[in-house]
């Protein structure tokens, strides 16, 4: 009896250790991630691509190899007759991400996890990480976890510890100690090695390769907004075109400012350069300067009460000391007369357009008479003096007047006037009239040199 009790309690253990062996060769291996219990638990390997990628939690950015170690080992994954006993995911969570190339996100959400036999068993996404509560518990760090240097993905510059340094420990748990201390303690912690060494022709490929990304996402963001179609409303046109035409208003505003102060600085240029100029008559510049308007010659047929019709033509010249030196001449039927002399031309400040001119010369007059019975040969020379204004009515438009006196001829006292109708800034239409012993009428043409 005995005997035969030690036989079924050693068939019993051998049936325990082959069941126990059996479901040690059937543990699976899967590389991802997979669902138990309504969470969703790291397994395997997730790759360098995978384990790198940093994501947020709640002490900030994390790497996903440091959340999995946080998340901690859920239920054992096994096979069974060929099939997983929890559907698994070839992400790192649970069908939500991240994703390699090799396993990128499918476009059939509803069948993003399988129990081992794909497309047959499909599964939906299951649930995301519980990274809040996996946080709130303190870090379980173990020997090649994320928290290791031996983890695929770590820094070449920084040998992170696997243990947490007793004097971190103790200054971190203690209020008062000061804060340089815990610096220092964590400096410590965290010895920093010597960077590998970059060539210069590395370091410049990469720099190109960076150049050329950022040229194509700005060209990219360049397209987009290109190809963006702006849908305003009426009311936002209204205003858009109100405030173009504000804007347009206030640009000519602003022209119309710089243009005169341009004038005015334009003016006391030439005021500065030309004192007998812009004092004068202050025209425009497209009509003509004053000091110009006693450089001319003139030309205009003309009638005497004695004397008949005939031609009269004049010159004059003029310096910088507002002088004026000019000749007349007239030719009639039977009368004749010649003038040579010399003016002043002054610019009163308080009367704009308005120009004084004080002459004197010498005067030659001869007429000629034949009649029934009666003939007549006189010549006479005498001086001659006068005073005359010019006034700039327009633009365009100018008047003259003045008295005078010669001497010839036993004496004379006369009153002249003049108008210039300015054609283009160089050439005039001209009339003047005479009233004396001898009276005088004439029209023709003055140009400026």
């Amino acid at each position: 009896m005995p005997m035969r009790k030690s036989t079924i309690h050693a068939c019993a253990l051998g049936v325990t250790l082959s069941s126990s062996l059996l479901a040690s060769a059937n543990a699976a291996s899967w590389n991802g991630s997979y669902v138990a219990d309504g969470e969703c638990f790291c397994t395997g390997s997730q790759g360098r691509e995978i384990d790198s990628q940093i994501i947020p939690t709640p002490i900030g950015g994390q790497s996903v190899s440091q959340v999995c170690d946080r998340l901690g080992d859920g239920p054992a994954l096994q096979k069974v007759n060929g099939k997983f006993n929890f559907p698994v995911y070839a992400d790192a969570q649970c069908g939500n991400g991240p994703f390699s190339t090799e396993s990128a996100s499918t476009d059939n959400e509803q069948c993003s996890g399988h129990l081992g036999v794909e497309g047959e068993d499909c599964v939906g996404q299951g649930p995301k990480w519980d990274i809040k509560s996996a946080y709130a518990k303190p870090a379980d760090i173990k020997p090649g976890s994320s928290q290791s240097s031996s983890v695929t993905g770590a820094s070449i510059y920084i040998d992170p510890q696997t243990k947490q340094s007793a004097s971190v420990s103790n200054i971190a748990n203690t209020a008062s100690t000061p804060v340089t201390q815990i610096v220092a303690a964590r400096s410590n912690s965290q010895p920093i090695v010597q960077a590998v060494p970059v060539t210069p022709e590395a370091l410049r490929a990469r720099q190109i390769v960076q150049m050329e990304a950022a040229r194509e996402r700005a060209r990219l963001r360049a397209s987009e907004t290109e190809n963006l179609e702006l849908i305003l409303t009426e009311e936002q046109i209204a205003l858009n075109a109100k405030a173009a035409e504000e804007a347009l208003a206030q640009s000519a505003k602003d022209d119309a400012i710089r243009s005169a102060k341009a004038d005015a600085i334009r003016s006391e240029s030439t005021a500065a350069t030309l004192p007998t100029t812009s004092t004068a008559l202050k025209l425009p510049v497209s009509t003509r300067n004053s000091a110009r308007g006693f450089d001319y010659i003139e030309g205009l047929p003309v009638s005497y009460d004695f004397g008949g019709a005939g031609m009269r033509v004049g010159a004059s010249i003029s310096n910088s000391h507002r002088m004026q030196f000019l000749l007349n001449a007239s030719v009639a039927e039977s009368y004749g007369e010649a003038l040579a002399g010399v003016g002043v031309f002054l610019n009163p400040q308080s009367i704009d357009g308005l120009t004084v001119l004080l002459s004197t010369g010498i005067e030659y007059g001869k007429f000629e008479f034949q009649g029934s019975g009666v003939s007549a040969n006189l010549s006479s020379t005498g001086a001659y003096v006068g005073l005359s204004s010019r006034y700039v009515v327009t633009p365009k438009f100018e008047l003259q007047a003045g008295v005078g006196y010669s001497s010839f001829f036993e004496g004379d006292a006369i009153a002249y006037g003049s108008a210039f109708y300015h054609l283009t800034p160089k050439l005039d239409l001209t009339t003047k009239a005479e009233i004396g012993d001898n009276d005088s009428f004439g029209f023709g043409i003055r140009y400026y040199y």
